[in-house]
């Protein structure tokens, strides 16, 4: 099996395809060892795990790494939505204010003086979205 991509590879599914496609046409046409690539299914890949008729360790409790022990966290993936939201809203805030001030760079219409407040300030909001993406402090994930 190889997998493909990351988590922004399919954000242009017709691009991800094409590009998917593209590697299994060059792979097939140029393998040197008895390989045949495909494209798997959710269902053929299932297909293939039951016909290997292997074992599969079943992970319960903490999913995501914890450096101290006192620490458990549950269901940050699907809970504290609006929280998640004020993530993405600042994240986009810093991206917009450092767009805005790079054109401003580029037009020479920048002081030394607004530049080092611009990179203070960027620096204090890059470090409050950090600590907000930890999932160690998602409000209600931590005991």
């Amino acid at each position: 099996m190889i997998l493909v991509g990351d988590n922004f590879f399919m954000q242009n599914a017709n691009t991800g395809y094409d590009m998917c496609e593209k590697m299994i046409n060059i792979g097939n046409r140029f393998q040197k060892v008895n390989m045949n690539f495909i494209m798997s299914t959710p269902t053929r890949y299932v297909q293939a795990l039951k016909r290997e008729n292997t074992a599969w360790p079943v992970k319960n409790g903490n999913f995501l790494n914890q450096h101290e022990k006192k620490y458990i966290t549950q269901g940050a993936f699907s809970s504290r939505p609006s929280f998640k939201k004020h993530i993405r809203d600042a994240s986009a805030q810093y991206y917009a204010l450092a767009k805005a001030f790079s054109r401003q760079v580029i037009d020479s219409k920048v002081s030394k003086d607004q530049a080092e407040k611009y990179v203070k300030t960027s620096e204090d909001l890059l470090d409050q979205i950090s600590v907000m993406q930890s999932s160690a402090i998602i409000p209600g994930d931590v005991k």
